[in-house]
């Protein structure tokens, strides 16, 4: 289901941040439970593909 407002661009985003997390996260995410930490790779991944940006 698809909300009305959402725009085109938003569509695209969440795609390709779903995928990201497919790919980069979910395979290691019993570790970084069981460790407690997310690696720093991880963030910097993000911020290369434009998917974290600092809101201040």
């Amino acid at each position: 289901m698809s909300a009305s407002y959402l725009s085109e661009e938003h569509h695209i985003f969440r795609g390709a941040f779903r995928k990201f997390l497919e790919m980069e996260a979910y395979p290691f995410f019993e570790a970084w439970e069981d460790n407690g930490l997310i690696p720093r790779d991880f963030w910097r991944k993000m911020g290369e593909k434009w998917l974290f940006m600092s809101l201040g």
